[in-house]
């Protein structure tokens, strides 16, 4: 049986579909065909695929010539379970990619979403982070909301917090992190650079946009901050959605 051996587990509204689509697009990656399956965090009612034979039947069509075989579902790295599912159903071999952004952007961008996916009615950004107690205790909870702990967007938005859970169940070599700010200023950089990660023996190498030291950790010490980050902050013009597409110039 074909498994897969990398995620993109997040987070959400970080670049996430681009960079997917993008490794959809090589001749060496099979990808499923349903990006977001959420079948390991079992832990939360948003899952899509929820027996494992369903979920088994994504990858059924791939075969010896795809190196990387991957989906990516954005809501594992706030999952409490899906990194100690995933480890298991891998035997300790996948591969993590996870997108980042800072938070207080992260947070009016994600809100955009449940509004728009009907899991958020409150249209008022400062106002439905003010509901977020009222909401933990069950009141005032939208209607169709299918996962009501989204809503924590303090908790939803704190990348920072998710990620060094990440990195104290799994290797830091297994683990590569891109900054959405990546693709835009290198887009074939930030593609080679996942490609090599995936590549079978490659090892994480620092993202060539954040190679400067000083840079990097200040990014990583504005996400370690995220559970301070709230509506009050500007929130910023939207990013393209999809970057031009880097045509593979690398074998995985």
């Amino acid at each position: 049986m074909t498994r897969p051996n990398f995620f993109i587990i997040g987070a959400p509204k970080c670049g996430t579909s681009t960079l997917a689509w993008w490794l959809s697009q090589h001749p060496q990656v099979w990808f499923s065909p349903i990006k977001e399956p959420h079948f390991f965090n079992d832990d939360s009612a948003f899952r899509q695929i929820r027996t494992q034979a369903a979920y088994d039947r994504l990858f059924q069509d791939a075969d010896e010539g795809h190196r990387a075989i991957g989906e990516a579902s954005t809501w594992y790295l706030f999952s409490e379970t899906a990194v100690p599912n995933i480890e298991r159903f891998t035997d300790g071999a996948a591969r993590y990619i996870v997108c980042l952004r800072a938070p207080v952007r992260m947070m009016p961008s994600l809100h955009r979403q449940l509004l728009f996916s009907g899991s958020e009615a409150e249209r008022d950004v400062r106002w439905a982070w003010a509901l977020q107690e009222a909401r933990a205790q069950g009141r005032d909870l939208p209607p169709r909301v299918e996962e009501p702990a989204h809503l924590q967007y303090r908790r939803a938005c704190a990348p920072g917090a998710m990620c060094q859970r990440l990195l104290r169940r799994v290797p830091r070599e297994r683990v590569h992190f891109v900054f959405i700010e990546d693709p835009a200023a290198d887009p074939r950089g930030t593609y080679l650079e996942v490609l090599r990660f995936l590549r079978p023996g490659g090892r994480n190498r620092q993202n060539r946009v954040h190679r400067r030291q000083h840079r990097a950790r200040a990014a990583f010490a504005r996400l370690c901050g995220a559970d301070r980050a709230g509506p009050h902050a500007s929130a910023p013009s939207r990013p393209a959605h999809r970057q031009a597409y880097p045509a593979p110039a690398a074998e995985i």
